[in-house]
């Protein structure tokens, strides 16, 4: 179990949220995780990762500079596989133009990564080996909630298989997190979860939902030393992804 969080701009502009509501946003997340955190925010000029074993409590983050992106991704970790000592099992991942906040689990990693690597890993080597999202996602098997950005194109996907996302906007920004507690730091008069199986393609102010069929198949994995059995496969209804 780990925590995401975060926000994207629909104008490129500043975030639409007080630095106190950003804080608590992230604080929040310890409660899904507590063995790392991070940070990675996104603006005009700039690209900044802050990340470190640990609660999220211990990182020291310049949020003013956050405040002044226009894209931002929260997360907490609670370790799974991949030794949390080691910075690069931690997240935002970041492999070239392509970050990754995650929380879930790839029973399949083995056909992706090494083990001594976090199974997260598995999403980002997919998605440069197939060019695309919904490719990507055909060729793993576990549950899959989390924010993905893709700088060279300057997209921003938001995916939800089998565990919660919550969201939130105001004004020009959209918000997420994990939980319908963690997006309550955010003083909103609405907030909504999006369907499961579905991803949401945020490309300037245009956000596209594909939704995805599931179709029965059951598989048995090793995933460390146990049996894990996965029931479902997924038909993509799209491809704009």
């Amino acid at each position: 179990m780990c925590g995401i969080a975060g926000f994207r701009t629909l104008d490129k502009g500043k975030p639409s949220l007080s630095k106190t509501e950003l804080k608590n946003l992230f604080l929040s997340l310890e409660s899904r995780g507590k063995d790392s955190a991070g940070v990675y925010f996104s603006g005009m000029s700039h690209d900044f990762i802050y990340k470190q074993p640990g609660p999220a409590k211990s990182l020291i983050i310049p949020w003013d500079k956050v405040l002044a992106s226009n894209i931002c991704f929260l997360h907490a970790r609670h370790a799974t596989q991949g030794n949390p000592k080691d910075n690069s099992n931690n997240h935002p991942l970041v492999s070239g133009d392509l970050v990754l906040t995650h929380n879930g689990v790839i029973y399949n990693s083995d056909d992706f990564v090494s083990r001594n690597l976090c199974d997260s890993w598995s999403i980002l080597e997919a998605y440069q080996d197939k060019g695309n999202m919904v490719e990507a996602l055909k060729e793993l098997r576990g549950s899959m909630t989390f924010a993905f950005h893709d700088r060279k194109k300057d997209t921003v996907i938001l995916c939800k298989i089998k565990n919660p996302l919550w969201l939130t906007r105001r004004e020009n920004t959209l918000i997420w997190g994990s939980t319908k507690e963690i997006i309550s730091s955010v003083k909103s008069d609405y907030i909504w979860t999006i369907p499961e199986n579905t991803l949401l393609v945020i490309q300037g102010d245009k956000i596209t939902q594909c939704e995805v069929e599931t179709k029965t198949e059951i598989i048995t994995y090793t995933y460390l030393g146990k049996e894990v059995t996965h029931e479902t496969n997924f038909d993509w209804l799209s491809d704009i992804a």
